[in-house]
């Protein structure tokens, strides 16, 4: 791979899913991105998107039965951009929230790295 569109991109990772959140990360890595954290509960994620924040998030909607939309709206109140990334439907992500990403799991590695480059085209554009 000669183009590594993520190069030192700082993501965090919240996935309650363990196998999913060590193949994002593995796959996230293998494009160049900076992996800041990766946290399965809700109060780790919000610990660790404060304590270290990240250039962009991908958010598991359910994380053990708990709703992301608190760390959604931390994000998106300090401009940092996220995905959604759920096997839920639209329906399950209140419409305050409707025009960030969602992407349908198991999602394809192409369009995961195009939202994510998306996402954070004025690192570059600069």
């Amino acid at each position: 791979m000669n183009e590594v569109p993520l190069k030192g991109l700082r993501v965090l990772i919240v996935e309650d899913d363990y196998p999913v959140a060590k193949s994002l990360r593995w796959l996230l890595g293998s494009y160049g991105a900076d992996i800041v954290g990766v946290a399965s509960s809700l109060p780790a994620a919000m610990e660790a998107a404060a304590a270290d924040p990240p250039e962009v998030a991908l958010l598991d909607v359910s994380l053990n039965g708990e709703d992301v939309f608190p760390l959604a709206t931390y994000l998106r109140e300090n401009g940092i951009p996220f995905a959604f990334l759920t096997g839920f439907g639209e329906e399950c992500i209140p419409s305050d929230l409707h025009d960030h990403p969602r992407l349908n799991k198991p999602v394809a590695e192409e369009h995961l790295v195009s939202t994510l480059v998306r996402l954070t085209a004025h690192r570059t554009a600069t």
